[in-house]
């Protein structure tokens, strides 16, 4: 009868243990990087959800406008900075590749899925004053409606207004990654609106415009390039030089604006908008929205200049007719923000 050997059997024992503890381990690390590989995925849907430009996302966007505009020497994917100049400048002179979305809540307080555009590329002054943001994108129309104030006024212009209040709190609140990766910028707006007794024109004593610093804005006029002149024009007919840029504008219109210190100097026209100066189909595509506002007057996008004529009255252009008009603060008229990375 043979002796058991009590030793072996214990040092048996215990290589198994120790191997399918090995295996365990393995199996566990397995899971675990299947779990964070997972997790990753969804977290990247999740920040493509919120915005979509060219598949990058507002982090991505990020990175690659601070290496256009110089702020940082990191350019993302091995591309330098006059690469990514050039796919910018490609994007936004193709009408095909110029899309985007971003999510944003609406008055309804529903997250909306929008389309979005690049409009702007080195344009807009950093509030760091780490010179310029490089790249400023805009809703291609109004997505909701609201309205720039409360009441009929236009005290405190743009700086003091509920619309601007309400963009760069409730509406930037509930898009997490883009809240996080926008870059501020100073926006430049008559911000003391109607002044009774003062000569808005551009004359001694007029008010002139102040910056504010914004992470979600509304556009003025000239920002649009739409037109400085006075009077107006029919629907097709074309008037030469008619744009802040110089460009000629085939829609009809009339102007409140020609000569304040307000439409001269709100701003520059983004390079989207001068583009398309003679195009007045561009501007018909700023009215189109579903079922984001709760009145047909989403039809017509507010712009964040107060009229300087009229007490209680901002900047609106009609999608209807093609003019640029004044309406009373208090209307919910349509909203179609714009931002910068």
């Amino acid at each position: 009868m043979s002796v058991i050997n009590m030793k072996k059997i214990r040092d048996g024992v215990i290589a198994h243990r120790l191997a399918a503890g090995v295996a365990s381990l393995a199996a566990l690390a397995m899971i675990t990087a299947g779990g964070v590989a997972v997790a990753n995925a969804m977290n990247e849907a999740k920040a493509l959800s919120e915005f979509n430009y060219a598949g990058y996302d507002a982090a991505q966007i990020k990175a690659i406008a601070d290496c256009i505009s110089g702020v940082s020497s990191d350019c993302p994917n091995g591309h330098d900075r006059a690469g990514w100049q050039q796919w910018a400048e490609d994007s936004l002179n193709s009408d095909a590749n110029n899309k985007g979305t971003m999510s944003l809540v609406d008055t309804k307080g529903q997250n909306r899925t929008i389309s979005i555009r690049l409009i702007g590329i080195n344009h807009d002054d950093r509030a760091d004053g780490k010179g310029k943001a490089g790249l400023t994108f805009q809703a291609t129309g109004s997505y909701t409606d609201h309205a720039m104030n409360s009441s009929t006024t236009n005290s405190g212009g743009w700086r003091d207004s509920d619309m601007r209040q309400w963009l760069n709190t409730t509406v930037l609140d509930s898009n997490e990654s883009v809240k996080n990766n926008v870059t501020p910028v100073v926006k430049m707006t008559n911000n003391d609106g109607y002044v009774s007794g003062v000569d808005n024109n551009n004359e001694a004593g007029s008010t002139a415009p102040t910056g504010t610093v914004d992470k979600i804005w509304l556009a003025s006029p000239v920002e649009m390039d739409m037109p400085s002149v006075s009077g107006s024009v029919s629907t097709g007919e074309s008037v030469k030089n008619a744009r802040p840029s110089g460009g000629d504008f085939q829609y009809s219109y009339s102007c409140y604006w020609n000569g304040y210190n307000d439409y001269d100097l709100a701003g520059k026209p983004y390079e989207y908008w001068s583009k398309n100066a003679t195009s007045g189909q561009k501007y018909k595509e700023l009215f189109t929205i579903s079922s984001g506002g709760s009145s047909s007057r989403y039809r017509y996008p507010w712009l964040r200049s107060p009229s300087p004529a009229m007490s209680g009255y901002f900047a609106y252009f009609d999608g209807y007719v093609g003019n640029l008009y004044s309406s009373s603060a208090d209307f919910t008229d349509g909203v179609v923000p714009a931002l910068s990375f």
